[in-house]
């Protein structure tokens, strides 16, 4: 007997098993995003080792290498051929030894190991929060064939991360031959090197996307099919990237034993290539064996399938949000909801007026980039106007692992971060963001910006442009104060979106605050550029900065936070320390720029208790009145 048919028969024993009319409807498996980020992260981490060997030790020899091939005789074609690959292939076979050494493939099995084992835990956790939600039971744990699995994703992910981080520079060969025999110059091949870059970055991207989802798949198959599952419901991701094939399985019944046909080959949810569909499991099959239910087989209806998402609806009052955020997300836990749900949209004069009127939904797109989901709608205002905006409801939150920061309040850290930034004056930096009520769901609507993140410019970020000419841009000093007075842990390269200026340089536009306002020490701390020179000049706070921080009300502040139900005394405590702290003394974090580690000190910075900051008693005292004056 299957360890779930036999749970449930000595359930049906005392009287627990929920009658079928009554049984709650089994929600559906999250995506493991991430799981997916964290490995991509890693891939990506590679793949910079890679490029900075390749800009030390490639790109110093082009001028030498397309110099001498023009200095032999125009008639030696094959001469100067064979004399340009030598020096070639000499310089990338440098880089490749120091590779090898910098880059061991001990290192890259442990990254895809660790990738495993957090993909298996989350899809143990995803069954067993399926199976209890209909039948309230845990199930013990089966590693019967995981093993086997796990292995053979690792061995595959090994020649995978190889490929992408080592075969370019075969590719590498190609491009500077190539440059050499059409007499291009050498600033032009090293600009074909770095658009190579970022083919191998997309890549990465696509490795990392579709190798989660598909021992994600594998192991659900195996889970389920050990505690005596047989049929499941297909369930695709309910967004514009769903492909039309996959979009045609959504919500049939298919069997373990026999994969559908999926654009000609047999396949389950997850095996396709880049396929972040799921398998809702069909408990009814052991209700059935354990006699605990009749013959007739469930609709896909009573498996809680998701109900289809981007048909136009509109926001405004519950009435009228047809099913736009009443769906389930995939890859995302459900929150419980406040007791008391707020006014449809909080007003507020820093905002756009279509942020908080009613508007029709024309398209919703599912964003799958973090680890918290969030959708880009698009929008038509009173006026017709078509208006771009990204929302992130608290019932799409996915737990972060961060210390004082509870799942369903990242979308009002998001809302306090937007009035923390009003609250600074001057031009700012994060995008107009209102909470709403949307259908009964709370979240953050957020007006969409446009911009490249911090990985996709960095050669222009990080090697083209002067330290001192980042260090100076508004936009990234504001940016910079923000997040450390929120002691906001996740500002990383997809996290800033730059824009080019019309008069040269680049302007910051701030996202994702989901994770601010922490509680204690901060996971981690990123400076915009992962440079310590940028870090130590950004550490020396500008005339402009110093001025905001000093002119910011204690109060105010508070009441932003206070406004934000999630945000918690102690965490209010926390904030207003780090700002009086600095308006006393502005000079103290150009202390820390002369440390080794300039991100560290920072993060401990950060993490410094109230009473450790040098507050007088007369200080502490009214950042304990205003922390504990909740309403």
């Amino acid at each position: 007997m299957r360890p779930l048919e036999l749970a449930l028969r000595q359930m049906a024993l005392i009287g627990r098993v929920p009658k079928r009319k009554k049984r709650p409807r089994m929600p559906t498996a999250r995506f493991p995003s991430a799981a997916r980020v964290a490995y991509l992260r890693g891939i990506l981490g590679i793949l910079d080792i890679v490029e900075a060997t390749v800009r030390r030790d490639v790109l110093p020899l082009l001028p030498v290498i397309l110099g001498q091939h023009k200095l032999l005789r125009p008639d030696a074609i094959e001469l100067r051929v064979d004399d340009t690959g030598s020096l070639t292939e000499k310089s990338l076979s440098d880089a490749r030894r120091d590779l090898e050494r910098r880059i061991p493939e001990r290192q890259i099995q442990m990254l895809a190991q660790e990738n495993a084992l957090r993909v298996s835990e989350h899809s143990r956790g995803e069954l067993e929060r399926q199976i209890h939600a209909v039948a309230k039971i845990d199930l013990f744990e089966q590693t019967a064939g995981l093993a086997q699995h796990i292995d053979a994703f690792v061995a595959d992910n090994v020649r995978l991360v190889k490929s992408v981080a080592f075969d370019q520079l075969e590719d590498l060969k190609g491009i500077i031959l190539r440059g050499a025999r059409l007499g291009h110059r050498h600033e032009e091949v090293a600009k074909e090197i770095q658009e190579r870059f970022g083919m191998s970055r997309r890549r990465a991207a696509l490795i990392a996307t579709d190798q989660v989802a598909s021992l994600n798949g594998e192991l659900a198959q195996l889970r389920q099919q050990q505690v005596g599952i047989k049929h499941y419901t297909w369930s695709t991701s309910q967004d514009e990237r769903v492909r039309k094939s996959h979009r045609a399985m959504n919500d049939t019944h298919q069997r373990w034993d026999k994969p559908p046909m999926v654009d000609g080959v047999p396949a389950h949810p997850g095996q396709p290539i880049r396929c972040r569909c799921q398998a809702i499991p069909d408990v009814d099959d052991v209700l059935r064996e354990a006699g605990l239910l009749g013959p007739e087989r469930s609709t896909p209806s009573t498996l809680g399938t998701p109900s289809t998402l981007g048909t136009p609806s509109t926001l405004g009052t519950p009435s009228t949000l047809g099913t736009l955020s009443t769906a389930p997300k995939p890859g995302l836990r459900s929150v419980p909801p406040p007791s008391k749900p707020p006014p449809i949209a909080v007003p507020s004069s820093e905002v756009p007026e279509w942020m908080t009127a009613d508007v029709e939904v024309l398209k919703s797109e599912y964003s799958n980039e973090g680890i918290n989901g969030a959708r880009k709608l698009t929008l038509k205002d009173a006026d017709g106007r078509r208006q771009l905006a990204m929302w992130k409801a608290h019932e799409d939150e996915v737990d972060a692992q961060r210390k004082g920061v509870q799942l369903g309040t990242y979308y009002q850290r998001e809302v306090a971060m937007h009035d923390l930034d009003r609250a600074l004056g001057g031009p700012p930096v994060v995008p107009s963001t209102v909470s709403r009520n949307l259908n009964g769901q709370e979240g953050a609507l957020q007006a969409f910006v446009d911009g490249k993140r911090t990985f996709e410019l960095r050669v222009e970020l990080e090697e083209l442009t002067p330290v001192a000419k980042l260090a100076a841009e508004p936009s990234v000093r504001r940016m910079f104060l923000l997040d450390v007075i929120a002691a906001n842990d996740d500002r990383h390269g997809a996290n800033a979106l730059w824009r080019r200026k019309p008069h040269g340089g680049f302007e910051v536009s701030a996202i994702d605050h989901g994770t601010a306002f922490p509680e204690g020490t901060p996971k981690r701390f990123f400076f915009a550029i992962e440079s310590v020179a940028f870090a130590r000049a950004m550490l020396t706070l500008d005339e402009t900065s110093i001025r905001e921080l000093r002119a910011l009300s204690l109060p105010r502040v508070a009441a932003i936070l206070r406004r934000q139900p999630g945000i918690t005394s102690r965490q209010i405590r926390e904030t207003l320390a780090r700002i009086r702290s600095l308006q006393l003394d502005p000079e103290q974090l150009a202390r820390l720029s002369q440390s080794e580690s300039p991100t560290e000190a920072m993060r401990k910075w950060l993490g410094r208790e109230p009473e450790k900051r040098g507050l007088g008693r007369g200080d502490l005292a009214e950042i304990d009145r205003l922390a504990g004056a909740r309403r």
